[in-house]
């Protein structure tokens, strides 16, 4: 399997007139009406297809955001001296981070993929993986686990950004997406209104690195 892994990497490299570009750097991610932004890193691959198109493909982490809950949890407390079992509402406080493997295209205006001053637009598509847990403050709960899952989505949209390309250095970028969420998959129906949304905003600083031979 790897070796089909390889062979498969290097045709898709081959194809793309012997060159590649790494990509790497800071990103930040904001949800449509959720509350503080996720910071984040992100590294890439980006292959032209031409000095107009190429085909990108990055993955970032976000790390983890909280947020003091709104909703109101059910615990179920057992007592410890008669064992019979109640059930106490109280708030949560909830963390959540962000795995991002993202791909799509981009084409160029101006100078071009290689050259000078350019901007680029086009489609992407984004699978995300949210790893997310909730805590209490009171002691007696804070060795309730049945509140923390995860959160599976798919998304689909559109981006573009600005990029200058100097020789011997690399390209400095600046770049944007709108994405919407149009699958999530939940382990547990309980994740924060306050830190989730179906819409995102994502904005990415780096530099790319192009190899070519």
């Amino acid at each position: 399997m790897k070796n089909i892994l390889i062979v498969a990497v290097l045709l898709l490299v081959g194809s793309a007139s012997g060159q590649v570009s790494i990509l790497g750097g800071g990103s930040m991610l904001v949800g449509f009406g959720s509350g503080k932004p996720w910071g984040g890193l992100h590294l890439g691959v980006e292959i032209p297809k031409s000095d107009a198109v190429s085909f990108y493909a990055r993955y970032t982490y976000h790390f983890k955001n909280t947020e003091r809950d709104s909703s109101i949890y059910g615990i179920e407390v057992t007592d410890p001296e008669f064992g019979f079992v109640s059930v106490i509402d109280t708030k949560g406080v909830t963390k959540m981070d962000y795995h991002i493997l993202e791909g799509g295209t981009r084409y160029y205006i101006g100078n071009g993929f290689d050259y000078g001053w350019g901007a680029y637009g086009g489609a992407s598509v984004m699978l995300m993986f949210n790893s997310v847990k909730v805590g209490f403050g009171d002691p007696q709960f804070r060795d309730n686990k049945s509140r923390n899952g995860t959160v599976f989505s798919i998304g689909a949209g559109v981006g573009g950004g600005i990029k200058y390309s100097m020789a011997r250095f690399g390209t400095i970028f600046l770049d944007a997406n709108v994405v919407y969420k149009i699958l999530n998959q939940a382990s547990q129906q309980y994740v924060s209104g306050e830190l989730f949304s179906n819409l995102i905003f994502n904005f990415n600083l780096g530099i790319r690195k192009d190899i070519i031979w």
